[in-house]
């Protein structure tokens, strides 16, 4: 018969509820029956979710129960209490905990019950048989020792929980002897109490029960002992020492918990390493790795997904990880990571459709995974690292991912998330460990990975490799490296990085990916733009964007984008323009193994400030490089093959900036393309630029005699075109080997090899003209030009 106490929780307001009281001695009774409302409305507790209540007992201690959902549309769950949620007599603070997957939390308002002291308790003894009463405690207590010295001895599950069991138990032997005089006593049972376990007659029980006492006082002293302690947590031990078994059948979590848990026990600078042996492992709940901790797998050691939620996190989410409050990276952290299978296991163990995360991992410092395999994750990331510092993940690889959202989730689609996510601590993207201030990762690097398919049923690529989709407000994640990886085959990007400063992706190799690098940043008008406010510890609407500041992208090889090789946006909102500033694209290459061109732009740009792309070089490609509202941009080297429009592209955008100078200063240089249907390079609305010294081959051939080798259009002032050459085609040619609109202004063609069907140049407008400069022995400047007749005119100026 249950003791029930019904209770109405609201995630979003504090709900007043009835106090209720709980007897110390009730066992499996009481039953708290739970609705679960948010603003008012019950909450849907769909398939996967979990809700957990979580206790703060009198003594400021956290016990934590998972609830059994009754009423998934009414929002309703119950729990029958432990007897660790009541045996401390006081008042008791609870809220409940609903997960909706990994990453995704809701925490409802808090409510209290009391407990009060039962009149039994250990220390009474039955009358009628005392004697008997204390012997069975006395052996009782043994045993509980007996098992701590078996768990310390043997290693199988090292926990501090039995030799704390033992301890209470012995002080209620004494408690009871205290209260007890048995000395002169001469009934059968009084003579057998006096003789113990080792057949030593005391004269006296009592001074036999004493006796006992103080030995197993003693044992429970020296075996929780932090010297004893130190010399069971250092060196190696060994997963199977501790009860794993290994065969993909039996839950071997409590065994790796025991395990992790060596380092949580052991001196705070001691160094663990735990070996997990070849075999699979069902994992049914999540596991918590500690600082100073070595975790390394075989190859073969398969770890498989049983449960629910995220398999491996560095720290518990009620408990603060910082060693220091002044650093924000001071949680768990010295950790290493080698080997094994970390395999999401979707065939044989069911998931909510917002799924899970591998590992998370936040407000650590110094952390090493290698060599690791991570497959088959639902909805969430194969590691979610927040507020993270000093971290290197080399020579993983990431294989198959599923969107488990459906049609009216919140999330759908989940076509966006990434196998590592690098990101920003918020209430939105990890639950748990230390305060969501929005402190961003830093110095993080993904090196030697490779991203792909995992071939099991129902999955695909992963959607995007590294990156982010979220942000905080003048918060940036930097120092972002990622170095020598393959992406293959991911759907959104391989690399994305959103609002980034100081991002390197070097050495990759990026093979049919929908973008293989995109840039993305806030827009101002979300969860992204808002900042954290320290004095009220909340997030502050700015509403307005920002960007990402020193990007360099080096030496990649790219093989067959869809959308675009390298895509870079920074955005304008009302007044404001959040410019993406200091790139760098050097020595890439990109190849083209298939029918067809990219979408975009091979090299895609918006609202950039600072670029640089120096040796790229292309082929079959919809626009080699695509430039809006670009400034100071330079292009030196570029080499692009087969374009199905322009070579080069750049234009302002239309909206009321335009024309105001965020399109400008633009260099291209040493430079050749060849075969593209459309102008070679066309500029439109844009102040100050130069064309030095490049070389168009075959271009302008969609139509005969339409097309131009240089288009300088509307809006383009202040230019010059000098030392290029455009030579025609056999077929299909250009107009003019380069054309300059009437609406352009103070464009000079200077000295170039230009041919047309038309005529070599085509001008129009009162400032554009074809010459050079030249200076006279005085310093004077002339401008040199050319008649129809050939004779040369000199002017001041």
């Amino acid at each position: 018969m249950y003791k029930l106490f019904p209770i109405t929780v609201d995630t979003v307001k504090q709900v007043e509820n009835n106090l209720f009281t709980i007897n110390t001695n009730d066992l499996n009774t009481p039953k708290i029956i739970i609705t679960v409302l948010q603003d008012g409305e019950p909450v849907t507790l769909a398939e996967g979710v979990i809700p957990r209540l979580t206790i703060k007992k009198p003594v400021g201690s956290i016990v934590f129960l998972d609830c059994e959902i009754t009423d998934a549309l009414a929002g309703q769950c119950e729990v029958v209490l432990s007897t660790q949620a009541y045996a401390i007599e006081g008042k008791h603070t609870a809220e409940l905990m609903v997960y909706f997957a990994s990453d995704v939390v809701s925490v409802t308002g808090l409510f209290t019950y009391s407990t009060t002291k039962g009149l039994l308790d250990n220390t009474a003894v039955e009358s009628a048989n005392e004697f008997q009463s204390i012997n069975t405690l006395i052996h009782e207590a043994s045993v509980n020792v007996e098992k701590a010295q078996s768990f310390v001895d043997q290693a199988e599950l090292i926990d501090f929980v039995a030799l704390q069991n033992a301890d209470a138990k012995v002080d209620s032997v004494q408690a009871q002897i205290d209260q007890l005089v048995i000395e002169g006593d001469s009934s059968v049972e009084a003579a057998q109490m006096r003789v113990d376990a080792s057949g030593n007659t005391h004269i006296t029980a009592k001074a036999r029960v004493d006796n006992d006492f103080n030995t197993l006082t003693a044992q429970v002293a020296e075996k929780a002992s932090q010297d004893f302690l130190d010399k069971k947590t250092q060196g190696t031990v060994n997963v199977k020492e501790f009860g794993a078994v290994g065969n993909g059948i039996d839950d071997d979590t409590m065994a790796f918990q025991g395990a992790l848990n060596l380092a949580k026990l052991s001196n705070l600078y001691n160094a663990i390493e735990i070996e997990v042996p070849a075999g699979n492992y069902r994992i049914t709940s999540k596991l918590y790795i500690y600082r100073n901790t070595k975790l390394k797998l075989h190859p073969k050691a398969r770890i498989i997904r049983g449960g629910y939620v995220t398999l491996l996190v560095n720290g518990e989410e009620t408990v603060d990880p910082l060693l220091d409050q002044n650093d924000i990276y001071s949680g768990h952290g010295n950790i290493v990571i080698e080997g094994g299978i970390w395999d999401g296991n979707i065939a044989n163990q069911p998931y909510a459709n917002t799924g899970y995360n591998l590992f998370g991992f936040a407000r650590g410092r110094n952390i090493v995974i290698r060599d690791a395999e991570f497959r088959d994750v639902v909805s969430c990331h194969a590691m979610d690292l927040n507020a993270m510092d000093n971290m290197l993940i080399d020579n993983c690889r990431f294989l198959g991912y599923k969107d488990g959202t459906v049609q009216g989730d919140v999330w759908y689609p989940r076509d966006y998330a990434e196998a590592i996510q690098i990101s920003n601590i918020t209430p939105a993207g990890f639950t748990g460990i230390g305060k969501f201030d929005g402190s961003p990762c830093k110095n993080i690097t993904v090196r030697n990975c490779y991203f792909g398919a995992s071939g099991t049923p129902g999955t695909q690529p992963w959607t995007v490799g590294v990156g982010n989709h979220g942000a905080v407000h003048d918060q940036y994640v930097n120092n972002i490296r990622v170095v020598g990886c393959t992406f293959d085959g991911m759907t959104n990007a391989g690399v994305r990085s959103f609002k980034f400063k100081d991002f390197y992706v070097l050495d990759n190799k990026f093979k049919d990916c929908s973008r293989s690098i995109s840039c993305s940043n806030p827009d101002g008008k979300g969860t992204s733009s808002e900042r954290y406010d320290v004095a009220t510890n909340t997030f502050i609407q700015t509403g307005l964007p920002q960007s990402s500041k020193n990007i360099i992208i080096r030496g990649n090889i790219f093989e067959d984008s869809k959308i675009s090789d390298i895509y870079i946006k920074g955005w304008v909102k009302d007044s404001t323009l959040a410019k993406v500033e200091g790139i760098l694209i050097e020595g890439n290459l990109s190849k083209r193994t298939i029918a067809g061109y990219t979408t975009n732009g091979n090299i895609d740009l918006y609202l950039c400030d600072g670029v640089t792309i120096r040796g790229f070089s292309c082929n079959n490609v919809r626009r080699a490089v695509y430039a809006e509202r670009i400034a100071n941009l330079e292009i030196d080297g570029l080499r692009a093959e087969n374009a199905q429009l322009e070579g080069i592209y750049i234009i302002d955008s239309e909206d009321t900036f335009k024309g105001q100078g965020h399109s400008a200063k633009i260099n291209i240089r040493n430079s050749f393309i060849k075969n593209s249907p459309y102008n070679g390079i066309s500029i439109t609305n844009t102040d100050v630029f130069s064309f030095t010294n490049n070389r168009l081959e075959n271009v302008g051939t969609l139509e005969d005699n339409m097309r131009q080798g240089f288009y300088i259009g509307t809006g383009a002032k202040n230019g010059e075109l000098d030392r290029n050459v455009v030579k025609t085609a056999i077929g299909n040619q250009v107009k003019y080997g380069a054309f300059i609109h009437a609406g352009a202004e103070n464009v000079r063609v200077g000295t170039n090899d230009f041919e047309g069907k038309t005529l070599a140049v085509g001008i129009s407008g009162a400032t554009n003209w074809i010459g050079h400069y030249t200076f006279s022995p005085d310093g004077k400047r002339y401008k040199v030009t050319v008649s129809n007749t050939g004779v040369p005119t000199y002017t001041v100026g």
